[in-house]
């Protein structure tokens, strides 16, 4: 029974360590938490990593600081990352190589307005979401008369209340909110052509970059295999591991 014991403590260490996965946060802007194209995309992370043998725990926090405690190395990974927006600066993080999605900002209009041209829009008030650079870089070069908000939802809302004409959004999360709300729905529509697309990458704080590689290796396979369990998102998802679009 002794060696029984004794057998027992001194395996136990080893399956401790054994089924250990290492672990990384993800940083969520707590304002889109709900919706299906984040929840699906926060989904396929953690899928990904996991095939890494690291655990992915999400974290919600105000979208204005969820780069700032990735930079700081508070939290470890930034949902979205276009290598453009929001960091102050980048010497504490590393990404991988390639895109993991190529996202499309598209304009979300108001159905009421007759003969909208979404390749004119200069002629109406709109906005866009703040902390995303490119976007705003390309309201800039248009001249648009639009304004920054916190969310998409916020945006849609100010169209189906007549305070808005259009709203510039990543078309996931445009489409998520929309399909929130039936009759937000029928009062906006969702440009075919989108504004432009933006490469979206995998970004971490570099205390972490020594698992760059394994993590690379993880998005190949899954970016090859079966995606059905994303159908959101899968459609934006670099599947053939382009560098660019």
């Amino acid at each position: 029974m002794a060696r029984f014991l004794v057998l027992i403590l001194l395996m136990a260490p080893l399956k401790l360590f054994a089924t250990t996965n290492s672990a990384m946060t993800l940083s969520i802007p707590e304002e889109v938490t709900n919706l299906q194209s984040v929840r699906e995309y926060t989904q396929f992370l953690i899928d990904t990593l996991k095939d890494a043998n690291i655990d992915l725990i999400p974290k919600n926090v105000p979208q204005r600081r969820c780069r700032d405690l990735v930079e700081k190395g508070q939290l470890d990974v930034i949902i979205y990352d276009d290598l453009v927006s929001g960091f102050k600066s980048r010497e504490n993080l590393v990404h991988v190589s390639f895109p993991i999605a190529f996202s499309t900002a598209n304009i979300f209009y108001s159905s009421e307005i007759k003969n909208f041209n979404v390749d004119n829009l200069k002629n109406y008030k709109g906005a866009y979401t703040i902390g995303n650079l490119m976007i705003e870089r390309e309201a800039q070069r248009r001249g648009l008369n639009a304004t920054s908000m916190t969310s998409a939802l916020q945006g849609l809302q100010m169209i189906k209340t007549k305070r808005l004409d259009y709203y510039i959004a990543l078309k996931s999360t445009g489409e998520s909110v929309l399909q929130k709300d039936p009759g937000m729905k029928e009062l906006i529509k969702v440009s075919d052509k989108p504004l432009l697309k933006i490469p979206t990458y995998f970004t971490f704080h570099k205390k972490h970059k020594d698992k760059l590689a394994k993590i690379e290796a993880s998005f190949r396979k899954r970016l090859h295999g079966d995606l059905s369990k994303y159908p959101m998102i899968a459609p934006a998802l670099n599947k053939d591991l382009r560098s660019s679009e």
